[in-house]
Order: structure tokens, then C-alpha cells, then sequence
């Protein structure tokens, strides 16, 4: 009679565990749906974006994004892992892509024109920027450049500055918190290195300047880059702006 009754209850453990389990199955499915559904929205007048479960925002559609303040995808950015911008958008707002941390690959299209301020601040492990044939940028040495402009818009962990003469502006936070950038080499051929343009380079400890470089250096451009310990800066050096080097705690030697 006891293993009877031991066997019921066993039997009633069972079903009742089966049931739980296909509730949780349930659940989790109907949450998956309800994630996926509210990762998306709308960029532009005519875009759109989604976000799916594996950490990829495609956008998608005709036009300009939208300039943002907080991009709409801002609350999931630590979900940012690749960025997919489709044929049809032609720039890429300000601030799209801030502090994207776990963002490691964007591709470009070709109709984009346009990519504006800080559109990818904060980016700490970007390392691949796919750019199809565009006639307003390149791709050079992991550096997104603006050819017009000779301007680099943004870097990636593994960008080498080019020393052609093709470069003469870093941009404002080109290189914003590219964590695993470890030296920079400034050519002459740059004559200005933007606000923030290295923020936050957590691993930087080298900065060397070419000799008769005539470059400005903006306010904060090197701002807590805590590793950097020497910095020779020529003597043609225009303009050295306000805190450059604030923060950099490691900074023993600064020699002019």
C-alpha cells in the first residue's frame, strides 16, 4: 500500500511539474514576442528601426534620421552589438549611437551623405566599419573619413592615423572612449584635434606628435586618459586648449 501511494504521488509530481514546465514555456515565448515587438519604432520621416533579439539595429527606409538628443533605441544600447544601416538612408543623425558600449560592427551604405555630430560617441569596442563605395566617405586605416572635408568622423580600436596628407581635422569625439587604442601617432598634416576627440581612451599611453606639427589641440581633447605618461608637443603647435589632458593622472612628463 505504501509504494502504491508513494507511486500517486510521484504520478501527481510529475504532471504537476510537466504543467509548470509548459507555463514557463509559455511565458517565455509570449515575452520574447513582446520584446521584439517593442524594439522598433520610427528614425526619420520615412525610417525605421528595429532591434532584434541577438543585439542587431537595422535601420531601414528613404531620407535623413532624425538629429537626437537620446536616440530612441537609447534605453537599450547596452543590447547594441551590430548596426545594420540599410540602402535608402542618407545620413546618420547626432548622438545615434552614443555609448553603444558593446557595439563592435557598423555597415554603411553608400546613399548615406551625411553622418553628424558624435553620431558614434562612447562606441568603446567598435572595431569594424563596413563602407560600401560612397562618394563622400572612406574607409582608411580603421578610420571613417570625410574625403571633402579630410576630416576623420570616427575611429574604430584599430585605427592608424594616415600619414598621406589625406587627414587635416580629428573630429569632436572621434575617438570617444575607444578603450583598446593603445598609441596615437599625430601627422602634420593635422592641423586641428577636436573637443573630446580621445575621451576617455582607457588604454592609450602614447602620444606622439610629428615634428613641426602647426596642430591645435581642442579643449579636452585627451580628457582622463589615465594611462598616458609623456607628451612631446612641438614647438608650432598653435593652440593647446582648456584641460587637454585633464585627468590624465598617469601624465609624469609634458615636454613643449
Amino acid at each position: 500500500k505504501a509504494t502504491k501511494k508513494e507511486g500517486e504521488k510521484m504520478k501527481r509530481i510529475f504532471k504537476i511539474t510537466c504543467l509548470l514546465l509548459s507555463l514557463v514555456t509559455i511565458l517565455s515565448t509570449w515575452s520574447v514576442y513582446v520584446f521584439a515587438e517593442d524594439l522598433s519604432g520610427s528614425c526619420g520621416e520615412k525610417l525605421t528601426w528595429t532591434l532584434d533579439s541577438e543585439g542587431t539595429l537595422t535601420i531601414k527606409g528613404t531620407g535623413e534620421m532624425e538629429n537626437f538628443w537620446t536616440a530612441p533605441w537609447y534605453d537599450q544600447r547596452r543590447s547594441v552589438k551590430k548596426v545594420v544601416i540599410n540602402e535608402g538612408v542618407t545620413s546618420i543623425g547626432e548622438y545615434a549611437f552614443e555609448y553603444c558600449l558593446p557595439l563592435k560592427e557598423v555597415s554603411i551604405p553608400s546613399t548615406v551623405k551625411t553622418i553628424n555630430f558624435a553620431a558614434f560617441k562612447g562606441c568603446e569596442i567598435l572595431e569594424t566599419i563596413t563602407l560600401a563605395k560612397n562618394p563622400v566617405f572612406e574607409m582608411k586605416n580603421g578610420c571613417l573619413i570625410n574625403v571633402k572635408e579630410k576630416k576623420i568622423v570616427a575611429g574604430t580600436t584599430k585605427a592608424v592615423i594616415p600619414t598621406d596628407g589625406s587627414i587635416a581635422i580629428i573630429d569632436d569625439y572621434a575617438f570617444s572612449f575607444r578603450y583598446f587604442i593603445k598609441e596615437i601617432f599625430i601627422p602634420k598634416s593635422v592641423t586641428h584635434i577636436g573637443t573630446f576627440a580621445f575621451e576617455y581612451c582607457g588604454t592609450l599611453n602614447s602620444v606622439v606628435f610629428e615634428e613641426s606639427s602647426e596642430v591645435t589641440i581642442g579643449n579636452y581633447a585627451f580628457y582622463n586618459c589615465k594611462l598616458i605618461t609623456e607628451v612631446v608637443i612641438p614647438n608650432a603647435v598653435k593652440r593647446i586648449g582648456n584641460y587637454a589632458f585633464y585627468g590624465c593622472s598617469g601624465l609624469v612628463t609634458a615636454t613643449i
